[in-house]
């Protein structure tokens, strides 16, 4: 009995079996003096990873699983690690066009991009940013081959964001803004996901004041709500102050770090959240990449470094996916999150009957004549939805 309790309290979740099938459990545990339930409903059980060989095929990975086809594709600047400001409020735009998010060089097209473009049987390619991070080189190619191509670029990542509301905006009138900096990425990919589910735009400011290209923006748009996404250290609380100012309803999503702010944002949404994109806190352009396929599929984006520091969502995820290889996020983070969530005891008999009524319960038994010491032989493992199965040799069961 003792190796059994030592056994549980690891995280996986590794069930010791003595039942054929939930569906007869009852009879069987008859001949057991001692059973003990376990809920398995908590914890990741699936995990997805989509990565490439570089930022560009991972790119074209993404739209691959989020599409077969696809009339429109949304192309951002991605050469560098720092050409991010352009495309971080894109989000919205992607999602009310269905389009997938592709990036690019500066100059050329990757030949990832261009197979994947024709592969989606395209028609319409919207570029975000200037030609100082989209070339107008590549618009005039694909211009020459037959695409429509919008860009929507401003002098400045303000005025790029600005425009881009504005295009959803015509799209259909927009419900609220949410603001943050645009000097770290994360915090406008945490909220891209709640963006695009609510259609509303995403805008900055960065500083101790309001942006005043971003304030004249919201007044335009005539919007009602706003939503700061950080803490005070992030966008400061005079900014709150401006706003309220303005007559515009203000709340914030606090936090001194993405993995605050990420928290934060999920234990505030867990109704529209089904699962956790999980990407690089270091490297942008995955993010990115997966930041619409992750509000196709309600998902919220979490950053991660070398470990995975959000024990305290684990427990309402059941899924997550993996943007990029194991390059930007390792195996042992992936072989972590396959090994979160808690083993919850459900013991008594009323849970115990409802769980397996539910069929979301394994069994655990020992028999009296073994409780001294464990002498249960293991001899069987498998696979199923992620939990490992063990099961009980049959001359190991005494009645």
């Amino acid at each position: 009995m003792k190796g059994m309790i030592n056994f549980m309290k690891n995280k996986k979740l590794l069930a010791l079996v003595l039942i054929v099938s939930l569906s007869t459990s009852s009879s069987i545990l008859l001949k057991s003096n001692r059973v003990y339930a376990y809920s398995i409903s908590n914890g990741i059980q699936n995990v997805v990873r989509i990565g490439g060989t570089n930022r560009f095929d991972t790119s074209s990975k993404i739209a691959e699983h989020g599409w077969k086809q696809s009339d429109n594709v949304v192309l951002v600047g991605a050469e560098s690690d720092v050409d991010f400001a352009d495309a971080l409020a894109g989000t919205p735009l992607a999602y009310s066009l269905n389009a997938p998010i592709l990036l690019t060089n500066i100059i050329s097209t990757p030949d990832e991009i261009s197979d994947e473009i024709s592969k989606l049987k395209a028609k319409n390619i919207y570029i975000l940013g200037g030609t100082g991070t989209v070339s107008q080189v590549q618009e005039n190619i694909f211009k020459s081959e037959g695409y429509a191509v919008t860009r929507i670029a401003g002098a400045t990542r303000y005025d790029t964001a600005i425009k881009i509301a504005d295009e959803l905006n015509n799209k259909s009138k927009l419900s609220k803004v949410y603001l943050t900096t645009s000097s770290q990425f994360q915090y406008a990919l945490a909220a891209a996901t709640y963006a695009a589910l609510e259609n509303a735009a995403i805008l900055f400011t960065d500083g101790d004041i309001l942006n005043q290209a971003t304030q004249l923006e919201i007044l335009k748009l005539d919007v009602k709500d706003v939503e700061i996404i950080g803490g005070s250290g992030i966008v400061s609380s005079d900014v709150d102050s401006e706003l309220k100012e303005l007559g515009l309803n203000v709340s914030r999503v606090g936090g001194n770090t993405p993995e605050e702010v990420v928290s934060n944002l999920i234990n505030q949404n867990e109704d529209k959240i089904n699962g956790i994109a999980i990407a690089s806190n270091s490297i942008f352009s995955d993010a990115l990449s997966g930041a619409v396929l992750s509000a196709k599929n309600n998902m919220a984006t979490v950053f991660v470094n070398e470990t995975f520091d959000y024990s305290n969502i684990a427990n309402n995820i059941t899924s997550a996916v993996i943007y990029g290889g194991t390059g930007v996020v390792s195996q042992s983070l992936e072989d972590e999150v396959k090994n979160m969530g808690d083993t919850i005891d459900i013991s008594k008999l009323g849970d115990r009957d409802q769980a397996i009524k539910d069929d979301n319960v394994v069994m655990i038994s020992t028999i009296d004549s073994q409780d001294k010491e464990d002498k249960n032989e293991v001899y069987n493992t498998k696979e199923d939805m992620g939990v490992t199965v063990l099961s009980f040799s049959s001359n190991s069961i005494k009645n």
